[in-house]
This record gives structure tokens, C-alpha cells and sequence, in this order.
């Protein structure tokens, strides 16, 4: 028998609130300030399109995403690297950009105080369109 996750509908404020701080875990990024912010049985979901680096898999877990994400970080490091908070579909979404091109969209579902889902496009192709109307969009830089 399958069980059904519940699909939390935090407002947009949480949601916001929840990806700055993960915005600020990556640039101090611990295994534990990353999965602090995650409930335990988190989901991991992310689309590279066969054209960039991205899980195959769904990955299931705080502790597997927080290490993810350590290495991501660590990896980001020798590049020039900035993020920002811009609304799409009526959510917030953290646009990665590196040496000046948009490389990670994500987005979360969450509770009142932990990151439920994360979802991160990589897909250059969907990626391409969606930095088209949101580089000259001026969101509130995190660097």
C-alpha cells in the first residue's frame, strides 16, 4: 500500500523567510545549519534535463539533502556566485546565478517552521526562459 505525502501550503512569507535561510546556510554551509532547516523526512526533487549536474533520483531525508547541499556549496565556491529572491507563480523561488548565468531554481514547500520539499531546476533549456524575464527584475539580492 502506498502512502500519500501530505502537501503543506505554507504562506509565501514562511516560504520566503525558510529560503533565506537556506540562502544563508549555503554560504556557511555545515551539515547542521543545513539540516536544521529541514524536517526529517524532507523530499529532495530536482530536474537537470539530462544537460546539468542533478540528482536522478528523488532524494529522501534531511541528513542526505544537508550533505548534498554541503557539497553544492563547497563547489560553488570558486565560482562567482549570487542569489536572489523573486516571486514566480505567486511563490518565492531562489534564482542561483553563477559567472552570470542562471544555473539553479528552487523552491520549497514547508510547515510552519521546516522545509518539507525541495524542488531545484537545473534544466538549462527551462532555465534559459526563466532567466529572460528575471535578470533585468531587480529581487532583493542575498549577497
Amino acid at each position: 500500500m502506498r502512502e500519500e505525502r501530505i502537501r503543506f501550503t505554507a504562506n509565501a512569507q514562511t516560504q520566503r523567510r525558510l529560503l533565506e535561510r537556506f540562502a544563508q546556510a549555503l554560504d556557511q554551509p555545515t551539515e547542521e545549519n543545513l539540516h536544521a532547516l529541514f524536517a526529517e523526512d524532507a523530499l529532495h526533487l530536482s530536474d537537470g534535463g539530462g544537460l546539468a549536474v542533478a540528482t536522478l533520483r528523488p532524494l529522501l531525508g534531511a541528513k542526505r539533502i544537508a550533505r548534498l547541499y554541503v557539497q553544492v556549496a563547497k563547489r560553488e565556491q570558486d565560482h562567482n556566485v549570487s542569489r536572489r529572491l523573486h516571486m514566480l507563480n505567486g511563490a518565492p523561488v531562489l534564482l542561483t546565478w553563477a559567472e552570470g548565468r542562471l544555473v539553479t531554481a528552487t523552491w520549497i514547500e514547508c510547515d510552519d517552521d521546516r522545509i518539507v520539499a525541495l524542488h531545484a531546476l537545473r534544466n538549462p533549456k527551462k532555465l534559459a526562459r526563466l532567466a529572460a524575464v528575471t535578470k533585468s527584475a531587480d529581487g532583493p539580492s542575498l549577497h
